[in-house]
């Protein structure tokens, strides 16, 4: 993309849909040929650990290549179909893609990759692994003794490797699952909305917080979303009354929007208008919401990719081209688009160079993130009408 096109987009407030259409396509190629280029010999993408590719990044970078607006497929070169084997390669008997841990990541990535790249070539494996992702939402069915009453895991899906569950893995493999085309009366989706209410700061909806099933648990009841429920992955505040107060933060709760989504919840529920007034009122396309603090803003960069990357495929899915926020209604593809494309490295790669929290140092995972996001960017706007997009 030219660096005049550029500022054009920059300078204005809603940059014009069809400039903005050509410099994500520009952006998007570029990024592409910069992973291909980054292939390692066994197939895999990202840093080898024991001379092995990693299996997470592999499938996130497949995913994000079959998605790019060349949607590369296996029969375009060996940059997918090297990838592919390896992923399959890794696929054991139950139907999980996996090494030693990270079976539910690494799972539903795979999925959306084998799914993107030549979804009738491995039908079979993307129902094995499909039945597997399944299998791993801890409930009564798959994991006896787990009671919805007592557990406030019960719902959601963990690691696959532990038998506690967080909204990370929980929407990786909500999104791999719905995809996919899970019944939408199957009970996993109810059972999943129990685990969603109870990572949310609601005191009106989730009953981890009204019936007292996380000793200590203090919330502001802003509306947005947690880790996992009673957690975040920032400091806590410790209250007067000796409670600790978790605050919410964006990359969970554009996580939580999606998952609701998926899961059929009624956007007229209690807890989906709160979480929608919390994403309204923070909404930002310059850090990871909720995660600075005052002691140490330049944490809000954490995670930022992941954040992109959920906020469009939520904000997608939501439907509206518009989010109205308290200095006015934002055209947030055009945002996002903007912001992406001006944070792109000269390579054609992004990377958070300001915080490595979650591996995003690694181009391949930031790359991927930023692909997936302006392809969903894309999408939003072609369905823009134009009087919107201007």
């Amino acid at each position: 993309m030219t660096a005049v096109l550029l500022v054009a987009l920059l300078s204005a407030d809603a940059p014009d849909a069809a400039d903005l259409a050509r410099g994500i396509k520009a952006a998007a190629r570029r990024a592409a040929n910069a992973l291909i280029d980054r292939q390692n010999e066994d197939g895999g993408y990202g840093p080898r650990i024991d001379g092995k590719s990693n299996l997470g990044i592999t499938g996130l970078v497949v995913w994000a290549l079959a998605e790019s607006p060349a949607k590369y497929r296996e029969w375009d070169g060996p940059f997918i179909s090297k990838a592919v084997d390896y992923l399959l390669a890794h696929q054991k008997e139950t139907g999980g893609i996996h090494d030693d841990g990270l079976w539910v990541y690494t799972t539903s990535i795979g999925v959306m990759a084998l799914r993107a790249a030549g979804a009738e070539k491995n039908k079979a494996q993307i129902e094995k692994a499909v039945a597997f992702l399944a299998g791993q939402q801890l409930s009564e069915d798959s994991r006896p003794g787990y009671e919805q009453a007592k557990h406030v895991s019960y719902g959601g899906w963990g690691y696959g490797t532990d038998r506690r569950a967080d909204l990370s893995n929980t929407q990786f493999a909500m999104e791999a699952l719905g995809e996919s085309g899970v019944a939408a009366d199957s009970p996993i989706w109810k059972r999943s909305q129990v685990f969603l209410r109870r990572t949310q700061n609601s005191c009106d909806s989730n009953d981890a917080i009204k019936d007292g099933l996380i000793a200590g648990w203090g919330t502001n009841d802003d509306g947005g979303m947690l880790y996992r429920p009673g957690e975040g992955k920032i400091e806590p505040r410790k209250l007067q009354d000796g409670t600790w107060q978790h605050s919410s933060y964006g990359s969970m709760s554009y996580s939580g929007l999606k998952s609701f989504i998926y899961a059929g919840a009624d956007r007229n529920s209690v807890e989906m208008k709160k979480l929608w007034k919390w994403l309204c009122t923070n909404y930002t396309v310059e850090d990871n919401p909720g995660m600075a603090t005052p002691d140490n803003p330049a944490q809000g960069k954490q995670g930022l990719y992941y954040y992109y990357r959920a906020m469009a495929k939520a904000l997608l899915l939501w439907g509206e081209s518009r989010v109205p926020t308290p200095a006015g209604s934002r055209p947030w593809a055009s945002d996002l688009a903007a912001k992406l494309l001006a944070l792109q490295n000269a390579d054609g790669l992004w990377e958070n160079r300001d915080e490595n929290r979650w591996w995003e140092g690694i181009p391949e995972i930031s790359t991927s993130y930023a692909i997936l996001a302006l392809r969903d960017c894309g999408e939003a706007l072609a369905k823009e009408k134009p009087a919107e997009a201007k």
